[in-house]
């Protein structure tokens, strides 16, 4: 790309944001990052982020346009206004300081920001807060190490590799440049704006996962020799099972096998439509309505509204006792790592249970499995992982500790976390 077209993408870019076309706009910045990464579109792609209210990604934005310029004023005035308006007071005050010690902002910008820089000093100033942990302690530039992407930047090239069709809208549907279509009907209320659009690549996130995730689903592709094989537990509507063969099938692979377990009705009726919208028939692959287990048997699963409901998981001790519940056959890991071999990638996302039923199939993942990504729901569940799978020779190519709040009287590890982490990880013996 030119110079000359690039100026031209980013102005088209400005003039679809200013007309509140947000899509759009993060399709022509996003196509202007994959040309070459500049704090300047960073900043924008942020704040149309920030407009689609859409805050996490709109922080990752900020703060890696930061990296890339330190003494970037407007996007240390961006991220402090984000930081304060999440009661990030501190945080917040350190970076507006930052921003207005500089002479990189208009005159409406400054005032902007010495407003909310008020308004932090005037919170601050009757019962000052002690800094978090997690938040910037000094006014100093934003280091490397404080940027935790669980990936290294060479490493969104694959992305960008594959998510690069040129998708039409579908009415009712949220569509990718990898191909995929996911209908708005079996999703949660706050990513309906989304729906009739084209969204642009999961950097460094999309509506439901972070690029760490995806660069873990693209690795099992690139790595399938022939034929692609994935196994999602946990599947929810199957995003990843289908994406993966959505990738696969992009890339000329067309003996796809796939096998997903969600416990949900209501979510298993969204798997099975998932699979028919992206053009895969569902009675030609393996989708069971269970629970994942350490060991076969039953369980007892909670009645939910599905579209707003994710991430429920089997009720255990008086919780299984409650009237709105009903049963479920639990399947063991083991007993399903045995219908293939071997799998390309299994990914895991079962509300905590991660360890437990990895552990008591270790020895088959270890025969049958080349790629495994794992959502992960507390730190304590982290460190048990990666001390069990290196033990075992897995290789750790990426990963992403939860984000979590210590609060007194929490039932468990999992209940302080705010934000699922990720570990990705492959298996060297079937390289």
């Amino acid at each position: 790309m030119s110079m000359m077209t690039a100026a031209t993408t980013d102005d088209l870019a400005l003039q679809e944001w200013q007309s509140n076309h947000l899509p759009e706009a993060l399709r022509l910045l996003e196509k202007g990052l994959a040309e070459r990464e500049t704090a300047d579109r960073w900043n924008n792609w942020a704040s149309v982020q920030f407009r689609c209210g859409n805050s996490r990604a709109a922080e990752l934005g900020f703060r890696r346009a930061l990296e890339l310029e330190s003494q970037f004023d407007q996007a240390a005035a961006n991220l402090g206004a984000l930081l304060l308006a999440d009661g990030k007071v501190d945080a917040a005050a350190v970076l507006l300081e930052k921003a207005l010690a500089g002479n990189g902002m208009d005159r409406e910008q400054r005032d902007a920001a010495v407003q909310m820089l008020a308004r932090c000093r005037a919170s601050l100033a009757p019962q000052p807060q002690p800094h978090s942990p997690a938040q910037p302690q000094t006014q100093g530039d934003v280091a490397p190490d404080q940027i935790y992407a669980g990936y290294r930047p060479e490493e969104l090239s694959l992305i960008r590799e594959h998510f690069c069709l040129s998708s039409k809208p579908t009415e009712g549907f949220i569509t990718d440049c990898l191909g995929v279509k996911t209908r708005g009907s079996s999703l949660w209320d706050q990513v309906q704006f989304l729906v009739g659009t084209v969204i642009p690549p999961p950097i460094p996130n999309d509506f439901h996962a972070e690029a760490i995730e995806w660069i873990g689903l693209l690795k099992s592709v690139r790595s399938a020799k022939g034929k692609y094989v994935a196994m999602e537990l946990g599947a929810g509507w199957g995003p990843w099972v289908v994406a993966g063969a959505v990738a696969a099938r992009n890339a000329g692979i067309r003996n796809i096998s796939l096998l997903a377990v969600e416990g949900d009705p209501g979510h298993f009726a969204f798997l099975r439509q998932h699979f028919i919208d992206n053009g895969l028939n569902p009675d030609q692959h393996v989708l069971l309505q269970a629970v994942v287990g350490a060991r076969p048997g039953r369980a007892r699963w909670p009645r939910v509204e599905p579209r707003n409901s994710y991430g429920t998981r089997p009720l255990t001790g008086v919780d299984a006792q409650l009237a709105n519940t009903f049963e479920l056959q639990v399947l063991s890991m083991s007993d399903l790592l045995r219908q293939q071999s071997p799998w390309d990638l299994v990914h895991v996302d079962v509300q905590g249970s991660e360890v437990e039923i990895c552990e008591a199939a270790i020895a088959l993942l270890n025969e049958r499995a080349h790629w495994l990504v794992i959502g992960t729901h507390s730190r304590l569940i982290e460190g048990q992982l990666i001390s069990m799978l290196m033990n075992d020779g897995w290789v750790l190519e990426n990963e992403k500790p939860v984000i979590f709040e210590v609060r007194r009287n929490a039932p468990s590890a999992e209940a302080l976390t705010r934000v699922d982490g990720t570990q990705v990880w492959r298996n060297p013996r079937l390289d």
